[in-house]
């Protein structure tokens, strides 16, 4: 669906993104895979390459504290796949960068 030179590129991109604020860096190739996987499935639906027969919804929250995650998980448990599901986050909230756990 998509050239070698693109895959690998996306693939490099990924890496460097995680790469760059990973602390823990024993599981950068897992997530790397999974990222790029994901990134790469996006590319190729919006060019038409990987038509996705189930709606696409978004959950996107404004704080990036979680909700959106937790939102997405209870829908793609409950759609059992019947649903695409994603979620997103525009700004880090003082809660997700300076929580209990610093």
């Amino acid at each position: 669906m998509l050239a070698a030179e693109t895959v690998d590129r996306y693939v490099f991109e990924s890496y460097t993104a995680l790469a760059r604020t990973s602390k823990i860096t024993s599981h950068l190739p897992s997530l790397t895979e999974r990222f790029a996987r994901d990134r790469l499935a996006a590319l190729a639906q919006s060019k038409g390459a990987a038509p996705h027969d189930a709606p696409e919804v978004l959950l996107v929250c404004v704080q990036n504290a979680g909700r959106s995650q937790m939102a997405a998980a209870l829908l793609d448990r409950h759609a059992a796949g019947r649903v695409h599901v994603g979620s997103a986050g525009s700004t880090p909230s003082d809660w997700c960068t300076h929580g209990p756990w610093k």
